[in-house]
């Protein structure tokens, strides 16, 4: 189903579906069509090619005043997008609606003409991770926060002068949407991700796979082995300045580069279409590293053809497989091969693309969106009836628990010991001598 004209209640929804689809949104709200711009953080392979973008390739860690931490930006991409559009009032709702049903605000602010060393990189806070501080260019600064406070206490440290409150843009992001067909809800998507970047990210991806379905309920999770950087991020100001660089170059190297700065920046998402997703020692033997179920392909080109491998995904399961191998299934099945395999049928890609999907010893079925539905290791390919793999092969009842358990509705109290109980015998009278 293809969704041509979109009604939405959100000038940042308005804004993601123009720079990363075809859709043409219209705002339901005349009030907040007064927007003249807006700065979002998207996956860079969304965004469509005419649009501004400022690629970030290293990320920092502050602490009050003071860089602890600044490394390159591994994975996929992000790219800061500035998305400018003045979008047409719907005088009535279209077939399809977007409604906010809860959202949350954010505050940025602008610093121009002041010259530094840091073009290119995403700075950010670990103690409450609501400051986002972005340098697009060699003389900008862009900081984000959902605290005003703590905006012009960073506004001052970098510029020297406390910010002008006329010149503080609000930003509401969605927390809760439905998305509606004909004035009924048929899906509802809710953003897990607090941060500006974290939840304008997720947003972008959870849309892209929604809106190619819309009766599609897509849960994102992170639930990826990340409970000690969660610990870490959580008491690691009280470790003393001159220790967390040595604590951070540990967790780069116990969780891997790429997970670390995922994690630090909330993009280190899972998506899928279950009410709960869990990882076992059996999913991570199957996983490609970052290539694994519930995440999304990397941009892959296609050599000799104007398009890359995401633009040939035509059904709801499309199968990504080496040349070598010879599949026996009713789904479309792509072909890719390097030049050394000329002779062979099937698409050739680099050979360092084809080793990043490591096509030597695993497939891949994925939908419309470049979605990873299940990787699986290429001698299984025929042993079985290749059909839909949206579903878990897996059952956990101890971790499905774990991953639908609320915590944020759960408040931790110490066990009321009962009370002594201590009995008289009325009246008292003393003994008897």
């Amino acid at each position: 189903m293809t969704i041509k004209v979109i009604t939405v209640d959100n000038y940042t929804i308005a804004s993601i579906l123009n720079v990363s689809s075809n859709i043409n949104s219209k705002i339901l709200t005349p009030e907040i069509n007064n927007q003249e711009y807006q700065y979002l953080f998207l996956p860079l392979d969304i965004v469509n090619e005419n649009v501004t973008q400022y690629p970030l390739d290293t990320y920092g860690i502050l602490n009050k005043k003071k860089l602890l931490f600044r490394e390159p930006i591994t994975g996929e991409q992000i790219s800061y997008v500035y998305a400018k559009k003045h979008f047409e009032i719907a005088t009535e709702q279209s077939e399809h609606t977007i409604e906010t049903l809860s959202s949350k605000l954010f505050y940025l602010y602008e610093i121009k003409n002041i010259s530094h060393k840091y073009k290119n990189s995403i700075f950010t806070n670990l103690k409450s991770k609501n400051v986002n501080i972005t340098f697009p260019n060699s003389s900008t600064i862009h900081i984000i926060s959902d605290d005003i406070t703590n905006l012009k206490k960073y506004a001052k440290i970098l510029s020297g002068m406390m910010p002008n409150d006329n010149f503080i843009c609000k930003i509401k992001i969605p927390k809760e949407l439905s998305v509606n067909k004909n004035g009924k809800i048929v899906n509802n998507i809710t953003i897990n991700n607090d941060t500006y970047l974290g939840m304008t990210y997720q947003i972008s991806q959870i849309l892209k796979i929604s809106l190619n379905d819309i009766k599609t309920t897509v849960t994102a999770s992170e639930n990826d082995n990340n409970y000690i950087n969660k610990i870490f991020f959580t008491f690691y100001n009280f470790i003393p300045n001159f220790i967390t660089p040595f604590l951070f170059k540990f967790l780069l190297r116990l969780n891997k580069s790429k997970k670390f700065s995922n994690q630090v920046l909330e993009i280190d998402n899972f998506y899928n279409f279950e009410n709960y997703f869990f990882t076992n020692s059996i999913d991570d033997e199957l996983s490609i590293d970052s290539l694994s179920k519930g995440k999304f392909l990397p941009k892959v080109n296609i050599i000799g053809k104007n398009k890359d491998l995401k633009g040939m995904l035509k059904s709801k399961i499309n199968i990504i497989c080496s040349s070598d191998l010879n599949i026996k299934s009713k789904n479309d099945i792509i072909y890719l091969k390097t030049s050394s395999n000329k002779s062979q049928a099937g698409y050739r890609i680099s050979k360092s693309s084809y080793e990043l999907l490591n096509l030597e010893n695993y497939y891949y079925e994925v939908d419309t969106t470049g979605l990873i539905l299940m990787a699986d290791i290429n001698k299984n390919i025929n042993k079985k009836n290749l059909t839909s793999s949206a579903k878990s092969k897996y059952s956990d009842y101890k971790q499905k628990s774990l991953d639908s358990f609320d915590a944020k509705s759960y408040k931790p109290t110490l066990p009321k010991l009962p009370k002594p109980r201590i009995s008289f015998n009325w009246p008292i009278r003393a003994k008897k001598q």
